[in-house]
């Protein structure tokens, strides 16, 4: 005890690049769950985890750079279930070293990573888990000259006796830039990866390359632009079976990415799950799938929609998602501790905006299965085989309890999205080989002229040729041509305007055509530096071998200060659709907010939204459906030291009862700095259908000790109640202290 009083009250140290913590961590929760039927269960959790961490760098050479460390964790859980007990405990040392050369020139490295875990339940203890990593990387970077890089990893997983996994993976993989030549780019990767299960007698082998040229340059004073490049991928990969007979996952060729968020009343209409086109990305945004910890949620969650497209109809069973946590891949072992908090459903559309489902996946935590060499990490998912262009996952981001025990390589409070891939999977058979293939190539040309200075009169142009082969399909071609002419002019002093009109043609892999208009303008005025109105119309009409289908929409918008303190926002939008099959659509909407400080100490908040959808045609019955919310919240900060947060809104929808939603807060800090924290919290929040509420409260205590040493102390009560899986009532406490060395 004397020694632990030592490290609390001694100033934090560090000597010569050393650094660690010791953690402790304590949790107990109960959980008693009813299902509609009346059916109950109850569940009670124990666990204290010791975690301890050390960490060295030195600088040998003023180039030479040594890091050194390691991790220790020890946790031991007790669980009863309808008074059924179980005890486990589980330890794992993660220690490693790395070695690194860098200078602007040439940089070089070595590593070596280990990771033991064993585990035991009910005194019954299953053999040591053991992962080495070896990894060496070369980069080189003259002047005027490609840059080039060279990485290599060797990795060994396996359990002490080899007797329930034995896997083997080394992986090289190369990349070259250059960028001497203005205007011209040149990139170029590549990869092989050798993978071995030593306990099935499987190998399997992929060899994979990449590159991308592209060129963009400026004409007669910038008045002309103009790009264009060409990207390739093909990949290889085999499989040989000199025992029982293995899996070979190949990643499907041209995925393109696409996310979005419902639901987004920006728009008109509202898209939801089942309606609405994502937006294409290169890369994911910085995508959350889990909820800060110890935060008010927001009344209504939403949910991310992670898709992918592909150039013609696939056949698809298999998607992984992968993550990122503390800004690395955290190890699948690690990800499944905290699996349960996940919610999935998968999607699909032929068209990318009306979607059927949800197919409820299964789900196990992987690293990538087509390719175990790389530091990637995720969720598997796999469900039964549909042949679609497009397929999305639907994820609910929900707070992991505090008192859930998380690993050190995972943060609670950010589980970040990396990426989606679709796999084939192709069956090996006993003695014999097999192998998948595909090549993909994307030719994009893209032009933009100004006609007008004085209107910013301008036209650009875009041409996209995407073309794919793989084993299980014919080559896929699909082309993508647009035109459009753009506006933007001041009218005088109060007045602003811009415009657009473009047309898309587009012929998918069967040859079906597209054609698209689109057109919009908008008028802004601002006759004060407070007050602003805009007046946006936009319209849009496809034709295809489907039929037609024509969305037109007008919306006002109109927000004034009207005093130091009150501002006023004002909104009212217009939007009909009409297709053949699915028939019309009028919707109205209108928002109204009114924010209110009245001292610096006191902020108060009024808001409305109210969207009217009328549906008519299409086979179906005339419907009518309305979304309506109100809200008032309220934040008062009497001293620097104290702060009470609160709201109420109301939900009204036209096929359920009303809700109504409370949230509330309060934060002290009693002493000058904020060293201790006191927080209380309430809050009630809806699922974005609608169909299960949320309610969470409890005190929150921090004591920042000193820098790097803090003591936590929460309480949580959670209760659900759903229309459709009944309701689940959690009590949890949960301490957690962390002294920096």
């Amino acid at each position: 005890m004397s020694a632990l009083l030592v490290l609390l009250c001694a100033p934090s140290a560090r000597a010569d690049g050393i650094s660690g913590y010791l953690e402790y961590l304590y949790g107990t929760s109960s959980m008693k769950t009813r299902d509609i039927s009346g059916v109950s269960s109850s569940t009670r959790n124990d666990s204290f985890l010791q975690r301890y961490n050390l960490a060295m760098d030195k600088t040998l050479y003023p180039l030479l750079t040594l890091s050194a460390g390691g991790l220790y964790e020890d946790t031991n859980a007790h669980a009863t279930t309808d008074g059924i007990s179980s005890d486990s405990s589980t330890t794992r040392l993660s220690p490693y070293v790395d070695l690194a050369l860098k200078n602007n020139f040439v940089s070089s490295g070595l590593g070596y990573r280990r990771r033991e875990e064993t585990t035991s339940s009910n005194g019954q203890s299953t053999p040591k888990l053991i992962q080495n990593e070896y990894t060496a990387n070369l980069g080189w970077r003259p002047a005027g000259l490609p840059t080039f890089s060279l990485f290599y990893t060797k990795r060994d997983f396996y359990d002490e006796l080899r007797t329930s996994q034995d896997l083997q993976t080394e992986s090289y993989t190369w990349s070259s830039t250059f960028r001497e030549i203005k205007g011209l780019e040149v990139n170029y990767g590549g990869s092989y990866s050798q993978n071995r299960n030593n306990l099935l007698q499987s190998e399997t082998q992929s060899f994979a390359n990449s590159g991308r040229i592209a060129y963009s340059d400026s004409y007669l004073g910038n008045r002309v632009l103009f790009h264009t490049g060409y990207s390739f991928a093909l990949q290889n990969s085999t499989i040989i079976s000199h025992g029982t007979a293995g899996l070979l996952y190949t990643a499907q060729t041209a995925q393109s990415q696409l996310f979005a968020t419902t639901p987004d009343t920006t728009v008109v209409p509202p898209t939801t799950v089942t309606s609405g086109a994502l937006t294409a990305v290169s890369s994911f945004p910085t995508v959350n799938l889990v909820l800060p910890q110890n935060t008010v949620p927001p009344a209504v969650l939403k949910q991310n929609n992670i898709g992918l497209v592909f150039p013609s109809p696939l056949t698809v069973s298999t998607l992984f998602l992968s993550v990122t946590s503390k800004g690395a891949a955290p190890s699948s072992v690690s990800l499944s501790q905290v699996a349960g908090n996940f919610s999935w459903q998968v999607y699909t559309s032929t068209d990318g905006v009306n979607w059927s489902g949800p197919t409820v996946p299964t789900v196990t935590t992987s690293t990538n299965p087509a390719d175990f060499g790389i530091s990637e990490s995720g969720f598997l998912l796999s469900f039964p085989a549909v042949t679609t262009q497009y397929v999305k996952v639907v994820e609910t981001p929900a707070q992991i309890p505090i008192t859930v025990v998380v690993p050190a390589d995972i943060d609670a409070g950010s589980i970040l999205l990396s990426r989606l891939l679709s796999f084939s999977l192709v069956q090996g058979k006993a003695g014999t080989s097999s192998s998948s293939s595909n090549i993909g190539g994307v030719l994009d040309v893209n032009a933009r002229v100004q006609l007008l200075e004085a209107l910013n009169l301008s036209w650009d142009f875009s041409f996209v040729m995407s073309h794919s082969k793989s084993d299980e399909s014919s080559l896929a071609t699909t082309y993508l041509m647009s035109n459009g002419v753009s506006f933007s002019r001041r009218l005088n002093e109060i007045l602003t305007s811009n415009g657009r009109v473009a047309e898309d043609f587009s012929m998918d892999s069967q040859s079906k055509v597209r054609n698209s208009l689109s057109y919009s303008a908008g008028l802004n005025a601002t006759p004060l530096p407070t007050l602003n109105h805009s007046l946006v119309y936009g319209g849009r009409t496809d034709i295809s071998d489907s039929g037609t289908s024509t969305t037109n929409s007008v919306y006002l918008n109109n927000s004034a200060a009207l005093y130091r303190g009150l501002s006023l926002n004002v909104g009212a939008g217009y939007s009909t659709s009409s297709d053949a099959k699915s028939g019309d659509t009028d919707s109205v909407s209108f928002t109204a907010g009114l924010d209110m400080v009245p001292n610096k100490d006191l902020t108060l908040g009024l808001s409305y939204q109210d969207s009217t959808a009328e549906h008519n045609g299409g086979g179906q019955p005339r419907t009518t459906s309305f979304i309506r919310n109100a809200a008032v919240s309220a934040t008062y900060r009497p001293f620097v030291a104290l702060y009470l947060v609160g709201g109420y809104s109301i939900y009204m929808q036209n096929d359920r009862s009303n809700v109504s939603l409370v949230n509330y807060g309060a934060g002290w800090s009693p002493f000058a700095g904020g060293d201790l924290q006191i927080n209380m919290n309430y809050t009630e929040s809806l699922t974005s259908t609608g169909n299960e509420k949320v309610t969470t409260y409890g005190p929150s205590v921090r004591w920042n000790i000193r820098s790097g040493s803090s003591l936590d102390l929460s309480y949580n009560r959670q209760k659900t109640v759903s229309d459709f899986s009944g309701s689940t009532d959690v009590n949890s406490f949960s301490a957690q202290l962390r002294i920096a060395l």
